[in-house]
């Protein structure tokens, strides 16, 4: 009996060892921090708000310096706009809503020490779903704030995304010369 339960751990063990390797073979791995072009970023927005704290968390793990002033940062990124919109997006037969369709959007530009647009103005816009029920709008109340959030959260990450692919002109132009 010992030795079968040793046995069936000893094969466990080897899996998990032979998935690890697969995976690792074949360039499998967990996304990190994006590498940034520039060392030190002013988030120009609303302060302590779930995406400034998020941002600023995100940009640190990189190795990036959010600074306090904009003076001291090398470039600047602007909250140009915020908007989130509810939309009827189905009614029933008796023409009451049974699903709204819920926007996040939000426009961004990034911007040099010296006051130079180094990223053109971008939107991130986020879309969801969520069907209506009156006799449950409590709890519609709470799923929509959940997936406001969960939308912000996938808005850090294509911003991330979008400032890790940002080169800055002078890199560029020294590089095809």
């Amino acid at each position: 009996m010992a030795f079968q339960l040793h046995q069936r751990k000893a094969i466990h063990w080897l899996l998990t060892l032979a998935t690890v390797l697969t995976l690792s073979a074949c360039g499998f791995h967990l996304r990190g921090a994006p590498d940034l072009a520039f060392k030190s970023i002013y988030l120009s927005l609303p302060r302590n708000t779930p995406m400034d704290i998020e941002l600023s968390r995100q940009i640190r793990l990189s190795g990036v310096v959010v600074t306090q002033t904009q003076a001291e940062a090398e470039v600047t990124l602007q909250l140009l706009s915020e908007k989130r919109e509810k939309k009827i997006d189905a009614l029933d037969t008796s023409g009451n809503v049974r699903q709204y369709a819920l926007y996040d959007r939000y426009r961004f530009q990034l911007v040099n020490k010296d006051g130079s647009v180094a990223m053109l103005p971008f939107e991130i816009v986020m879309h969801d779903q969520i069907t209506y029920n009156p006799n449950q709008d409590l709890s519609k109340q709470v799923e929509e704030g959940s997936l406001y959030t969960a939308m912000q959260q996938d808005v850090v990450l294509q911003l991330l995304r979008r400032l890790a692919a940002f080169k800055p002109k002078a890199a560029n132009e020294e590089n095809s010369q």
